[in-house]
């Protein structure tokens, strides 16, 4: 379908009704009335295209939503602002590559990257931050909480070993939102999904091994929950084979086994309370409230009730659910399948409410925002629908603010008709969307007849009299929509003071602010313009202040005094006098930052008491001193300044402890020494001691692959002495020789990629599997044929040299399926009718002993070549594995 020239409505001929949809369910309802209130069926808003091969719609802030596109041919992306009403691009960035979904808070977007996060300015366009992931790439996953940015890093490695492609290590870290500043990480087995929830945050940790084609053969996943403000590791559930995301639901943590079996854990103490058994081909799942949303690859999709473990509906599709999203406030989970179907569903009983196929052949993306959907991917364009209420909503939202709707309105009232703005807005308040756009396009025409041919006011008399009944008329309209700007602010005036317990003194505003104050109808427009200003910094500065207090409860026993010159009662007391509200949130911002210090403070000292006792003589002692004289009362900005220096020193000092810990062998002495100067306030070239941790934690890294191959491989693999190998890498350890350890795993990635494994062997169909010996021979130096398989008499391939004819036959077998002696008997039988020197046969499996005792009658006449010898020659040869 291309959507080039269509209306809105014309491509509601597209839509499938819900009453045509096959439909199982345990509880056969009708999709609630709250359902439709965003007013389905859902409308083509606008499209926009994409500059690369994939788009991701994310966050909003305002009227602006932002997408993060992506080129999958090079490491090229680029994050967009697009107005959400219209589509029109506001800015865009070019970063190194964009992989994730933008995420945003109040003020910044966030973004993931290849190996990055980035905080964007989302009104310039300009980057903020940006902080790398010293482990693997990070997930395109972000929570935001508070003051701090969650993120999980995880690698993936082509680096292949006998059971396929393996899982790098990875990351998990605590960001500061404002300077990216790390205040905690945790770096070991990759970090397959995180969710938060209750001051935790939850992560599936797993090392997982992967086929060529990336299906998982298995994972030893498990669940760890930390602590958010201080990174201490909670508890964790022990591996049930745990992948992808955990999901936070009311009752239970669940998390999904490699098996497909659902797991629900409790949220106390990790341990399992109940596991239910579905399939194992899931694609992906998404929660609402304690309901688990599963889709499969076969196109079944199933909702799963976490209270009572039992199925609630079941649907099966024509195509698998590949994408969900859901909007919790009126119930629709939307799906997203393979060649750009998409539909809504009521979440609680599966019901179909609208679906609709987009021009594209990959799964839509879902985002959801307020009435819009947005659908991205990996597709040229990113689509908005909108719900008839949506649409309805901003036509009568246009027209009312159209400089002569106030002059329609006055010659309906004076011709005695309803005003057609009143019927829509009448008909959007009955939910009666399609009546409401109806009655708002009628009033846009008629606006557009006075605006430009005067002809809707020959209706009402002489025209002369009309141009006065205009001008009177706009004034009124004028005044009425300054008055009705007025009690609105009144109300919410009312609604402020309500909402907190203390009380403003907002009467004097309220009458300075009156309209019948003012001759001037513009020195009235403005008088209000202030008090809603007034209202709208008053409703910031109790925000701000709600959050600080929640803050310090958490941070601080109920009786526990708070040293601190500028306390929150004193931005309570501005507010209280009515004043302006400026010096409030002045002195709310200097309490933030006096938080900011004593969290920042805390979870140094946690960090530094976690340390292991150990014999590098880190003057860890004097770095806690040097931390806690640091007053954060007196200047707050300067402190922040200080302990985000020692966080660095901080993070320095785990790093070598945990070197250290790993190899003590490591010559860490010039490294000690430099940062125990900068401990004890020296200067020091703090670049240089970064770069020689990276050094250090580079060699780790490598080590660790070059001691993991050796690890899995036997004492006679090919083409490698295993003593000798550990022998030259703790001689480089010792050394801190990163070229040598470098040297050494280019050496095993080489073995690596030239190292046929049994796999290999099946990559080819049989013919394939024929001419792969016949080019193995020749390799060796023999001139070879592939036979005719009418004619070949058992005899795959012939080789010669100008020594010798060799017969060979090939036989593909699976692992266990051995040949026979009967191969043999006949092979033998060829051999002697013939002028061949000798036989081979070659075999992916193995033999029999009977085959075995065979061929050794024969003496050299006939050679048995088993899967593992032929593994050992293409290793050999300069064939290369199948990619």
């Amino acid at each position: 379908m291309n959507y080039s020239g269509l209306t809105r409505r014309s491509l509601l001929s597209g839509v499938i009704a819900a009453s045509s949809l096959p439909f199982v369910s345990a509880q056969q309802e009708n999709p609630s009335e709250e359902n439709y209130y965003i007013g389905f069926p859902l409308e083509l808003n606008w499209e926009s295209k994409i500059d690369y091969d994939a788009g991701d719609v994310g966050g909003k802030i305002n009227q602006t939503v932002f997408v993060g596109m992506s080129n999958f041919g090079n490491s090229n992306g680029k994050l967009a602002a697009l107005d959400i009403d219209s589509g029109r691009r506001m800015w865009s960035i070019d970063l190194p590559s964009v992989v994730g979904t933008p995420y945003t808070d109040e003020k910044t977007v966030f973004v993931t990257g290849r190996n990055n996060i980035y905080s964007i300015d989302p009104n310039a366009g300009s980057k903020i931050w940006e902080v790398e992931f010293a482990q693997g790439q990070p997930l395109p996953y972000l929570s935001i909480q508070d003051n701090y940015i969650f993120a999980a890093g995880r690698g993936f490695k082509n680096r292949k070993n006998s059971d396929g492609f393996r899982v790098t290590p990875g990351e998990l870290m605590c960001l500061r939102k404002d300077n990216g500043k790390n205040k905690w990480s945790k770096s070991g087995k990759p970090v397959v999904g995180m969710d938060t929830k209750n001051e935790k945050i939850f992560a599936t940790i797993a090392e997982e091994k992967y086929t060529s084609e990336l299906d998982i053969i298995e994972s030893d996943g498990s669940i760890h929950a930390y602590n958010q403000k201080s990174g201490e590791l909670l508890w964790n559930t022990g591996d049930y084979s745990l992948t992808g995301y955990p999901q936070a639901g009311e009752s239970h943590l669940v998390g999904i086994g490699k098996d497909g079996t659902i797991y629900g854990f409790d949220y106390s103490d990790g341990q399992k309370r109940w596991d239910l058994s579905v399939s194992n081909n899931q694609l992906n799942s998404t929660m609402i409230s304690n309901l688990l949303y599963i889709g499969y690859d076969d196109g079944v999709t199933l909702a799963v009730d976490m209270g009572n473990q039992s199925i609630v509906w079941k649907n099966k599709y024509d195509r698998a659910v590949q994408w969900m999203n859901k909007k919790k406030s009126n119930n629709i989970l939307y799906l997203g399948s393979s060649n750009g179907s998409i539909r809504a569903v009521d979440s609680r009983s599966g019901q179909t409410v609208w679906s609709h196929t987009l021009p594209t052949t990959a799964a839509p993306l879902i985002t959801i925002h307020n009435d819009t959907a947005f659908f991205s991917g990996e597709m040229d364009s990113v689509y908005t629908f909108a719900g008839q209420r949506a649409i309805a909503q901003k036509n009568i939202s246009r027209v009312k603010n159209m400089s002569t709707s106030s002059v329609v309105n006055t010659f309906e009232e004076i011709s005695g008709q309803e005003s057609s703005l009143s019927l829509a807005k009448s008909a959007f308040d009955n939910r009666e969307y399609e009546n409401a756009q109806k009655f708002a396009e009628e009033t846009e025409r008629k606006i557009q007849n006075i605006e430009t041919s005067g002809a809707f006011l020959g209706g009402i008399g002489v025209l002369g009299g009309a141009v006065v009944a205009i001008k009177k008329a706009k004034e009124q309209a004028h005044r009425k929509s300054v008055q009705q700007d007025y009690d609105e602010a009144i109300q919410r005036a009312n609604d402020i003071n309500e909402s907190v317990d203390f009380d403003i003194e907002i009467e004097s505003r309220m009458r300075e602010a009156s309209p019948t104050n003012y001759d001037s109808i513009n020195e009235a427009e403005k008088a209000v313009s202030d008090f809603n200003n007034y209202l709208q910094d008053t409703s910031e500065a109790i925000r701000q202040h709600s959050k600080i207090e929640q803050r310090i409860k958490s941070l601080f026993e109920k009786d526990e005094p708070i040293d601190i010159n500028v306390s929150t009662t004193e931005a309570i007391e501005i507010i209280s006098r009515g004043d302006p509200p400026g010096e409030a949130k002045e002195k709310l911002e200097e309490v933030s930052l006096f938080l900011d210090c004593y969290e920042i403070k805390s979870s140094l000292n946690i960090r530094l008491d976690s340390i292991q006792n150990t014999n590098i003589d880190l003057e860890t002692d004097t770095l806690q001193q040097n931390i806690a004289e640091i007053d954060i009362n007196d200047n707050p900005s300067q402190a922040i300044n200080m302990l985000n220096s020692y966080e660095k020193t901080v993070d320095m000092v785990e790093r070598i402890n945990k070197l250290y810990g790993w190899n003590s062998s490591l010559p860490l002495r010039g490294v000690i020494t430099g940062l125990n100067r900068k401990i004890n306030n020296k200067k020091v070239d703090e670049n240089s001691i970064q770069q020689k941790i990276k050094d250090f934690e580079q060699i780790k890294t490598s080590a660790e692959n070059v001691i993991n191959f050796v690890e899995q491989i036997d004492e006679d693999y090919p083409h490698i002495d295993i003593n000798e190998t550990l022998e030259s890498l703790n001689d480089a350890i010792s050394n801190g020789d990163v070229e040598k350890i470098d040297s050494l795993e280019r050496n095993i990635d080489d073995i690596i990629n030239t190292t046929w494994v049994s796999e290999d062997l099946f990559q080819y169909d049989w013919e394939s599997f024929e001419h792969l010996v016949s080019r193995l021979w020749s390799d060796m130096g023999y001139s070879t044929t592939v036979t005719q398989a009418s004619s070949d008499r058992g005899i795959d391939v012939v080789a010669k040299n100008n020594k010798e004819t060799v017969l060979i036959q090939v036989k593909q077998n699976s692992t266990g399926n051995n040949v026979g002696r009967p191969t043999v008997q006949k092979t033998a039988g060829v051999l002697s009718g013939d002028n061949a020197d000798r036989a081979i046969i070659v075999s992916s499996a193995s033999y029999t002993n009977t085959a075995i005792e065979e061929a050794k009658r024969h003496g050299k006449k006939i050679e048995l070549i088993s899967g593992q010898q032929l593994l050992n020659m293409l290793s050999d040869s300069r064939l290369p594995p199948p990619e």
